[in-house]
């Protein structure tokens, strides 16, 4: 064992020269300078170092000013996604943002109401106090025409799904005078294509023997001839300010004159001109009229209601009227009216309320049955009416019935209208439940959230 540790020593002395002359003669590789791994482990390693060498002074210091700041920082995040998850829950913790809850309830609509606000006596007091307004405001414009309308604004709560057409309604007191105003009235010719001198001459004649005076006679071929461009018909509806025509003709004279007598002053007014004998009558209850036209953009409706030279009691009885008419023509009935305004045709002049509605909207939004819809629907009527009395065999040839085979007929078809009145109100139950099941569901995973 003694000469084994011996040999193992001289053999460690012997290396060790070895060792000393290779480490002399040996190349140092060195590494290139522009590496940025390196340089980044040793900025962080300096950084390491730093944070270790802070003073404990320092280090209290950074506890009392990064504390408070991380802890706000932490509650605004917080904040933010409970919002996301529940956005009425962050309105209702803070004063500011939380929900305002009306505290107002409207009722229902009362018609009784409606009645004693919107009185004689009461429209009367507004229609005076109005036109004392009105002179003041005219006399300060020194305008050279002292002609002006009064209007009703009507506005609804909501727009009512209508084709276009103009309303037309009747008045106590006309707004035209016929000595002073411009009247015109359209007349079907005697012959067709005979001369339009003769029809002028035939009418004015039955005119003065029932003492009608003031009106401009005009036959429908006249019209044609004398009006057929753009121009023409723009000087004829500012030239007269009342527009009367035979009802035989009324569509084709409408269609003719096109989007110009389509306006409240400007429409065409129809008349019954079939008994000679009734002349006068018809013509004085068609010149006690107005109208407005019905669209589906906007929610405010003008309607002529008097002139300049009218009194206050004259202008209350046509409002009146007008608005015992509107109970049935204008769409979603009185509850849907907002409010009534009354003004005049000039503008810059002031308004004065008539009534204000405070009352809860409808639901749904009206739905009118145009007129050309009527039509069609009479024509359905009629034609459902005489095929009931026929049956289609077998080769397509149509059989009328017997009294016997119609009231057999007549029960098969009212026990069918049973059935599916029955089936519909199946259907809507079942529809209801599953809205009411859904609902409940939705509630729970809410409660779960």
């Amino acid at each position: 064992m003694k000469k084994l540790k011996a040999e193992k020593i001289n053999k460690v002395k012997k290396l060790k020269p070895l060792k000393k002359a290779i480490s002399k003669n040996v190349v140092k590789i060195t590494k290139p300078k522009g590496i940025a791994g390196e340089k980044l482990k040793k900025k962080k390693n300096k950084s390491i170092v730093v944070s270790k060498v802070t003073t404990t002074a320092n280090a209290k210091c950074e506890e009392k000013f990064e504390g408070p700041i991380v802890q706000k920082v932490k509650s605004k995040i917080s904040n933010k996604r409970k919002t996301i998850n529940n956005p009425t829950e962050g309105k209702q913790e803070n004063g500011k943002n939380a929900k305002i809850q009306s505290k107002y309830h409207p009722a229902e609509f009362d018609e009784e109401k409606f009645n004693t606000i919107v009185n004689y006596t009461k429209t009367k007091r507004i229609c005076k106090m109005l036109k004392t307004l009105v002179e003041k405001e005219v006399g300060q414009k020194k305008s050279i025409f002292d002609d002006y309308r009064y209007l009703l604004n009507v506005t609804s709560y909501k727009i009512a799904d209508c084709p276009k057409h103009m309303i037309k309604l009747n008045l106590k007191n006309s707004l035209v005078n016929v000595d002073d105003d411009d009247v015109i009235i359209i007349v079907p010719d005697l012959k067709r294509g005979g001369d339009p001198e003769l029809t002028i001459q035939h009418y004015e004649d039955v005119f003065n023997k029932m003492e009608i005076a003031g009106l401009k006679i005009m036959p429908f071929k006249q019209l044609r001839n004398e009006h057929a461009t753009f121009e023409s018909l723009r000087k004829m509806a500012n030239t007269y300010d009342y527009f009367l025509c035979d009802g035989r003709i009324a569509s084709h004279v409408s269609g003719f004159c096109g989007k110009l007598f389509q306006k409240s002053r400007t429409t065409f007014h129809t008349v019954r001109l079939n008994n000679p004998h009734a002349y006068k009558k018809e013509i004085e209850r068609s010149l006690k009229r107005t109208a407005y036209r019905q669209l589906e953009k906007g929610n405010l409706i003008s309607i002529p209601v008097g002139n300049h030279k009218f009194s206050s009691g004259k202008l209350t009885e046509n409002i009146l009227y007008i608005i015992e008419q509107l109970k049935k023509t204008f769409p979603g009935g009185l509850n849907n009216i907002r409010n009534m305004h009354l003004k005049i045709d000039i503008k810059g002049t002031s308004s004065l309320p008539l009534y204000i509605n405070m009352a809860s909207p409808p639901e749904d939004c009206p739905y009118v049955v145009g007129p050309w819809e009527q039509r069609m629907v009479k024509l359905k009527k009629k034609a459902n009416d005489v095929l009931l009395k026929f049956s289609l065999r077998k080769t397509g040839r149509f059989v009328k019935l017997n009294k016997v085979q119609l009231k057999r007929k007549q029960k098969l078809k009212e026990a069918r209208d049973n059935l599916s009145s029955e089936s519909h109100s199946k259907t809507n139950l079942v529809n209801n439940d599953d809205t009411v099941k859904s609902s409940s569901k939705k509630s729970r995973k809410i409660k779960k959230v």
